[in-house]
């Protein structure tokens, strides 16, 4: 679709801190979530910014992101598709938190790989203490909480989450092992390059959801709560709590259930 021959992508990058402060950011936390199959990540991710008040450093342009131009909320001005750098500096023992986001990603293989390789060329020099992706696990009927799984680049990760080696069931934060399967997109990229050619632990954390124009809610908080509780980070929910009242209203109405049926009548056409 944008490109029928082996092409090239071009990074453009934007640092909005100067050199010797970036060189300055050492073993940080860093916590990716981009758009996949849904929001989930991105919209995780935005809102551990607006909690932690985290401070923009860097932002990345790639030339194989898809054509569009957004609109931001509530401000009425356009602005490119993007990947964004945050820092939390000192949140808890001098512990520094990264956070990584974006408005979309590359629709070429080519572009994702590329792109995921700049991401972690970036990241590395920082002496990354781990790398944890937030993903979408898609499901037609996900549980009322919404399930989170697991899975690790190695077993030396386990104990961050509270996982006993020898079993896979659920633990005290409600994870689940992934036994097999794949997970697509920039998170679960980034993660696998920076395990392959830098050996840096990493994870994926992958909440189920039905695929839907509507952020599921559920699916944000149980990432939320996952990540807050693994790293012990300062936030509040609250704020999500009373969006997440709405959400369901508004999912229990006869036009929304309406509308949820005929979008799987079209799926099961489509398919």
């Amino acid at each position: 679709m944008y490109a029928e021959e082996p092409f090239e992508p071009k990074l453009v990058a934007h640092y909005l801190w100067e050199h010797n402060q970036l060189e300055a950011i050492k073993n940080p936390i860093c916590i990716i979530g981009v758009p996949d199959l849904s929001n989930l990540g991105q919209e995780c991710i935005n809102y551990l910014i607006t909690e932690l008040k985290a401070e923009k450093i860097a932002i990345f342009y790639c030339s194989d992101f898809p054509p569009i131009s957004y609109i931001e909320k509530n401000s009425y001005t356009l602005d490119l598709t993007k990947i964004e750098f945050y820092l939390v500096q000192n949140f808890k023992d001098q512990k520094n938190l990264l956070l990584i986001t974006g408005t979309d990603t590359p629709k070429s293989p080519i572009g994702l790989n590329y792109l995921a390789e700049k991401i972690v060329e970036f990241i590395i020099p920082m002496g990354p203490e781990v790398l944890i992706a937030l993903a979408t696990f898609p499901s037609r009927h996900p549980t009322h909480a919404r399930q989170v799984f697991l899975t690790v680049t190695s077993d030396e990760l386990l104990p961050l989450f509270k996982i006993d080696k020898k079993t896979t069931h659920k633990t005290e934060l409600g994870l689940q092992l992934l036994q097999k399967g794949i997970v697509l997109g920039l998170n679960s990229l980034v993660v696998a390059y920076a395990k392959e050619f830098h050996n840096l632990l990493g994870g994926i954390l992958l909440a189920e959801t039905e695929k839907s124009e509507t952020t599921d809610l559920i699916a944000v908080k149980a990432l939320l709560n996952v990540i807050s509780t693994v790293f012990e980070l300062p936030i509040s929910l609250v704020s999500l709590n009373s969006n997440i009242k709405t959400f369901l209203k508004e999912k229990s109405t006869p036009s929304s259930r309406l509308e949820n049926i005929l979008k799987d009548v079209r799926k099961r056409i489509q398919n």
